[in-house]
């Protein structure tokens, strides 16, 4: 819901960029002939079709803003990218507003097929069950399981409204609903059925959800921008009975977050908070400042986390109209280094081989 919001920012300027859409260039000729490094998923501007994926290579400090077209041609990724996932050699990128799933080779990135979802799926995250199946949240109420070999979508459950995050723990299925903005639930999906088992109360627009080392679900609510609403919580839910048992208000809207061991990195309206999920207390509400990371708007995009540096990267998406670039920091907050991505770096991982 973050990123919903800021995109209005967007549309204030995208008149100005009628026509700009292939202004995307590589500034290195090289793409990857390995998996490892860093991948982020850029979204473009709402209906020109202009998301793109940059890899960066943090050794060789070599890079490729729009690696997808690279790779194939020329061709697009689509309309809006959003997730990405990987495994074995699949990378799965979900494209909302195309309506579709691009599966890819990660040793030559070569676009292996495109799952359509559906005209109205608006496929959000993406949750990789084994080296077959997948299983995508989707604007149309639903989570699909996707064959990604085969390219075919084989169930369709129903859960709240509006789902975004998706994650598996044992058997179970966890997807927050976040009823985009007025939603209050995470769903339960029992693997082995397919059905929806339960379903659990927790804050006002619930986008995301994550693990800690000491077992527990972690449910971030953004809460609402107006000013009256709750601006913002953290739920913790003990997987084994499926019951919500502690929560923080965080307040400033927090959204987009990591974990590392029973820490989370979050970002919110003021930049990146650090949150200890063991005791359930904000550390620190502004470990990095918005400004420091983009001086133009304050707003971090997206944020990701390098297991192997140890290094947080952030995404900067400047004005929402040019391209972007993701910050690395240090988890104390010190600028590392910068690269330039396409435009609104959305999502971002890090693959350590």
């Amino acid at each position: 819901m973050k990123k919903i919001t800021a995109l209005l920012l967007l549309f204030i300027s995208i008149v100005f960029l009628q026509g700009c859409s292939d202004s995307v260039i590589n500034p290195v000729n090289e793409k990857p002939l390995t998996e490892s490094g860093i991948y982020v998923v850029n979204e473009g501007l709402w209906g020109q079709n202009n998301s793109t994926v940059t890899y960066y290579d943090p050794v060789k400090k070599t890079h490729v803003i729009n690696l997808y077209g690279q790779a194939n041609g020329g061709a697009r990724l689509g309309d809006t990218g959003n997730d990405i996932a990987v495994s074995g050699n699949s990378m799965l990128i979900s494209v909302t507003t195309s309506n579709k799933i691009e599966v890819l080779n990660t040793l030559t990135f070569a676009s292996e097929r495109a799952v359509d979802m559906g005209s109205g799926s608006s496929p959000r995250r993406i949750l990789i069950k084994d080296s077959v199946y997948c299983y995508v949240t989707g604007f149309n109420d639903r989570v699909s399981k996707v064959n990604y070999r085969t390219g075919q979508i084989e169930k369709s459950v129903q859960v709240g409204t509006y789902p975004e995050g998706i994650i598996m723990k044992g058997s179970k299925i966890y997807v927050a609903n976040s009823g985009l903005g007025g939603g209050t639930t995470v769903s339960v999906i029992d693997v082995m059925t397919e059905t929806v088992t339960k379903t659990i109360d927790v804050g006002l627009n619930p986008i995301n959800l994550g693990l800690a080392d000491n077992g527990y679900l972690y449910v971030v609510c953004t809460g609402t921008y107006d000013t009256v609403g709750p601006k913002g919580s953290v739920y913790k839910i003990d997987p084994a009975t499926d019951s919500v048992i502690d929560s923080l208000v965080t307040g400033d809207n927090p959204g987009e977050f990591v974990i590392v061991g029973n820490t989370m990195y979050v970002l919110n309206d003021e930049g990146v908070a650090k949150i200890n999920l063991a005791t359930m207390t904000v550390e620190n509400p502004v470990l990095i400042s918005g400004i420091t990371v983009n001086p133009i708007y304050g707003i971090i995009y997206s944020i990701g986390y390098d297991a192997l540096t140890k290094n947080l990267l952030l995404g900067n998406p400047k004005d929402f109209s040019q391209n972007g670039e993701v910050v690395i920091m240090t988890t104390a907050g010190a600028e590392v280094e910068r690269f330039n991505t396409g435009i609104n770096p959305g999502q971002i991982l890090v693959i350590n081989k």
